[in-house]
């Protein structure tokens, strides 16, 4: 008995005898055909289900004398996974049995499991893969291993779009979502969701509209996320981003006025810990964007910077250790998004490929070439003997679902001048707000929770703040996250024209506080 042949019998039906396959007779006409898309399917999906789970239904089997010569019985139902067992090399399968059955009653019983069973309702059908989906991830993740919505697509036979979308919609269904469940399927339930964000947008847009004439009543329109969010947007009013359509590199905070509340607790906006753990912590669908700058996972020695801000990032850009956690990252960043949501992120180009592949593999849609900043200050290049300066910087953007932007895009490049930015940050990966803000806009609208995972001295978080976003910024190395947090500071309170405090929730960070509100004007926004 092979190896294999355990495995799969320890999974199956328990009760059952075996019986060598050669024994069974298979009569020519039986009512599932023998086509090329049968047999597909019995490899693409019947047989890694054997595989992993046991044989759950063994095939029935007709015990009775008249049969060829060498034959005991005949396959009554079952030929699919009598097939699957021959293909995987096996000479043995697990049955149950009748015994002298006449033809008609071996014909209707063959009928009986083929035809005339009741099939699923759509809604229990997106239950089911759900919960598959679910047993699968629990299992996975007691064995110490990892299942995404992926492995549920291969192993069901459809793509890992179609198993996110079964997950939304069966998570609508058991809050008693009635305009959901009353559905006529997937394709309408989705047409409910679009519809829904279509109206979302369209209510914030009313409201800005009143805004600008008003300037009185706080945007609503998104809403609050989640408890972990350290600014709400929804009680202030950007009055500054609607009036103004060219943007400074550095100086560009809108004016807020608040209306409730000036306090503002960073332990909640910003986080000293590697982001693995914070993901952890956070529920499925939890999040409306994904805007971050990854470790590239090149060689630092190669690139041409002042040598006192080269030390101060080198430390964190390990090439093996970079590219290792770019999965992880993708997967991570993958299961917290809502549906219809972006992940957008700054990467190097000589990662493309594998990062398409990885996204892809994971459940995301990947635009297959990147966004470009084109730098419009000076560029430095070690080998300019040699090659032509590289002046330019690329973002990967990658969608879950269905997601739309908010409105087309002419082009994928911009033009920027990156030096303020550069000087004030000393961080020679820090990207200036004219360019997060072009792309980024497409991608949410204000009010919705931005994440940024490796937020370094937080050049994409204040940009995430600028544009009315909800902010979380992430990062592991104690001088960023410092320098991180004197950013902010200085970012909320010229937004709210002075008025911003803020909660100490540590003596360190008291004293940091204390530091930044003596400081010269020496930085600005």
């Amino acid at each position: 008995m092979s190896d294999l042949y355990k495995q799969i019998l320890a999974k199956s039906t328990t009760g059952t005898s075996t019986i060598p396959i050669e024994e069974i007779h298979i009569a020519p006409e039986r009512a599932r055909e023998d086509t090329p898309e049968v047999r597909r399917y019995i490899d693409e999906e019947l047989i890694p289900s054997i595989v992993d789970n046991g044989l759950i239904h063994p095939p029935v089997l007709n015990f009775k004398d008249d049969l060829p010569e060498g034959k005991r019985c005949e396959l009554v139902a079952g030929w699919c996974r009598t097939t699957a067992f021959q293909m995987l090399g096996l000479t043995e399968i697990p049955y149950t049995y009748r015994e002298n059955m006449s033809t008609v009653e071996y014909r209707e019983v063959e009928l009986e499991e083929n035809f005339r069973r009741k099939d699923m309702t759509w809604q229990e059908k997106v239950c089911a893969v759900a919960d598959i989906h679910k047993l699968k991830a629990q299992k996975a993740g007691a064995e110490g291993t990892k299942w995404g919505q992926a492995h549920t697509g291969k192993l069901l036979g459809t793509s890992a779009g179609h198993i996110n979308n079964c997950l939304k919609i069966a998570a609508s269904i058991k809050s008693h979502d009635e305009e959901i469940k009353n559905a006529a399927g997937v394709q309408e339930c989705l047409q409910i969701y679009l519809k829904r964000k279509d109206d979302k947008l369209a209510s914030y847009i009313a409201e800005q509209a009143g805004v600008q004439t008003t300037k009185a009543s706080p945007v609503t329109g998104a809403g609050p996320i989640r408890g972990e969010v350290g600014i709400n947007l929804s009680d202030v009013v950007d009055t500054a981003s609607q009036t103004s359509s060219s943007v400074e590199s550095v100086s560009a905070a809108p004016t807020i006025e608040y209306t409730q509340n000036t306090k503002f607790d960073l332990s909640k906006i910003i986080y000293n810990e590697d982001n693995r753990d914070w993901f952890s912590r956070q529920d499925d669908e939890s999040v409306d964007l994904v805007y971050t700058d990854i470790p590239f996972g090149i060689d630092m020695d190669n690139l041409d910077f002042n040598a006192s801000d080269l030390d101060r990032v080198a430390d964190a850009h390990d090439v093996e250790e970079n590219l290792e956690q770019m999965p992880v990252f993708l997967e991570n960043a993958y299961r917290v998004l809502k549906d219809s949501k972006y992940c957008a992120f700054w990467y190097d180009l000589a990662h493309h490929e594998k990062l398409l592949n990885w996204g892809k593999d994971i459940g995301f849609s990947v635009q297959p070439y990147p966004l470009v900043w084109c730098k419009t200050h000076p560029c430095r290049n070690r080998a300019g003997n040699i090659w032509w300066t590289k002046a330019v910087e690329y973002v990967m953007v990658m969608r879950k679902g269905q997601a739309t932007l908010r409105n087309p895009q002419t082009k994928n490049y911009y033009l920027a001048d990156g030096s303020a930015e550069r000087k004030m940050q000393r961080n020679p990966f820090s990207k200036p707000f004219e360019v997060s803000k072009q792309v980024i806009e497409p991608l949410g609208i204000p009010g919705d929770f931005m994440v940024d995972p490796y937020a370094g001295e937080g050049s994409l978080v204040r940009a995430g703040l600028n544009m009315g976003f909800q902010v979380v910024g992430i990062e592991k190395e104690k001088t960023h996250y410092d320098r991180m947090g004197e950013h902010v500071r200085n970012v909320l309170t010229a937004m709210t024209r002075g008025k911003a405090q803020f909660v100490s929730f540590d003596e360190e960070h008291a004293e940091l506080n204390r530091k930044v509100q003596e400081a010269d004007d020496a930085i600005k926004f």
